[in-house]
């Protein structure tokens, strides 16, 4: 089960383990937005695994040679490799965003079909905690709000 687990992060999506959790946000400015695309770590070396004995199990039927047993096993497995890593991409955006501090930060995560997409120069706030961090959009939020009034306690 752990290598079907996934560490999305995306504007709707949280995990389990996020419920409850603080993070800290920052208001910044998108820079810039660029398409990319997300491939799960190591998805290549299951299916080059996989692909190496199905090749190497094909070519022994028809062929006793160990040196065509072990070309085909090589081809399978980079055949394996490529069906592999193909499954295991998605799309995803990268955006570089300036903080109100004045650093730059640059972030890659999913998008969602259903998710707004940020452009150039639109207000956001970026979402930090220690593992997963995302580039939330702002424009819901008012441009300005009261200060919290504090409870006391009287007797």
């Amino acid at each position: 089960m752990i290598g079907c687990s996934s560490d999305k992060a995306s504007q709707n999506l949280y995990q389990t383990s996020e419920i409850g959790k603080t993070k800290r946000i920052l208001p910044c400015t998108v820079i810039s937005t660029r398409d990319v695309m997300i491939r799960e770590s190591g998805s290549g070396d299951k299916g080059e695994a996989i692909g190496f004995v199905v090749g190497a199990l094909a070519t022994a039927e028809k062929n006793d040679s160990i040196l065509v047993r072990y070309l085909g096993g090589l081809v399978g497995g980079a055949a394996g490799r490529k069906a592999s890593e193909n499954l295991n991409e998605r799309p995803g955006v990268e955006y570089t965003v300036l903080l109100a501090s004045g650093e730059e930060r640059q972030l890659i995560q999913d998008i969602q079909p259903d998710e707004t997409r940020l452009s150039q120069g639109e207000a956001c706030r970026l979402q930090v905690s220690g593992e997963l961090n995302r580039v939330l959009p702002a424009a819901h939020y008012p441009d300005s709000v009261k200060r919290p009034s504090k409870t006391r306690i009287s007797q």
